[in-house]
């Protein structure tokens, strides 16, 4: 009997990359993929939080397991938590996904391994896949909006539509908008009356 494909799955901690890559991983486990989840330690509490804890034992040939990223509580909660989590990320798990691929090709009870499939925005896992000649595969969670701002986003420049006109006038309006003083950390709200 042939062992069926081994796709790692590596999402971006945060629920709108955990769900989606979660539900591509229950899509080719249906089409008889083995799976195998890689979380960071943020992103295993993120999964946590969103999904819970039963899905991860709800499905043979699907499994869980979690990488370093040297991200603390603190960092979660910094006022730039998004980038902060994202560089911690870069930073410190590229040697401990290399380790586990390692771990994975080399198990015998285990199927070997067919590729990897990324989030766009976990750029080391590139690095790592070159070095252990793994295919790897880029899955990129957004909405139409978002892709159609990314495909378009040359065309509005040459028009001159970025950068925006007008963002003088956010200035003036945290003059005139009273309830900003109460929270520094707004620093402009643009609206569409």
């Amino acid at each position: 009997m042939n062992a069926p494909p081994h796709a790692v799955l590596i999402p971006y901690p945060t629920a709108g990359h955990l769900n989606p890559m979660l539900e591509l991983a229950k899509l080719l486990h249906s089409k008889g993929f083995f799976i195998t989840f890689v979380n960071t330690e943020f992103s295993h509490q993120q999964l946590l939080k969103t999904v819970g804890s039963d899905v991860m034992s709800a499905m043979n040939n699907l499994r869980f397991e979690t990488i370093a990223d040297g991200v603390s509580q603190s960092d979660s909660e910094s006022p730039d938590h998004v980038f902060r989590v994202w560089f911690l990320i870069q930073k410190n798990s590229p040697a401990p996904l290399r380790d586990l691929i390692l771990k994975l090709h080399s198990s015998s009870d285990l199927p070997p391994l067919t590729c990897i499939v990324t989030n766009f925005l976990m750029n080391f896992t590139r690095g790592v896949a070159e070095q252990l000649g793994v295919p790897e595969l880029v899955f990129w969670t957004t909405s139409a909006c978002g892709l159609m701002v990314s495909l378009q986003l040359g065309e509005l420049i040459r028009r001159g539509f970025v950068p925006l006109k007008g963002t003088h006038l956010l200035c003036e309006m945290k003059k005139r908008i009273k309830f900003l003083d109460r929270n520094k950390s707004i620093e402009s709200i643009l609206s569409n009356w």
